[in-house]
């Protein structure tokens, strides 16, 4: 069991960034992965987190769109 964390290179939605998230879900075929996979992403709306994860701009266009975005892209990925 496990809980993958799912964020951009950028901590935006996942599948808009650098990451080889092929290459990722592979390898947790590979082991049988049966923990979940979450979306951790930022927005400068809470003062205190974005200074503590160093989020000084808008990453995305809003917490829905990171959710919907995000979980369409992981969904097309799923072994």
């Amino acid at each position: 069991m496990g809980l993958l964390h799912a964020s951009g290179s950028d901590r935006g939605t996942p599948g808009g960034d650098q990451i080889n998230w092929d290459r990722i879900f592979a390898a947790l075929d590979h082991i049988h992965y049966q923990g979940d996979i979450v979306i951790e992403s930022f927005t400068p709306d809470v003062k205190i987190i974005a200074k503590a994860a160093s989020i000084w701009r808008v990453i995305e266009p809003s917490k829905e769109s990171i959710a919907v975005d995000g979980l369409h892209f992981l969904k097309s990925l799923a072994f």
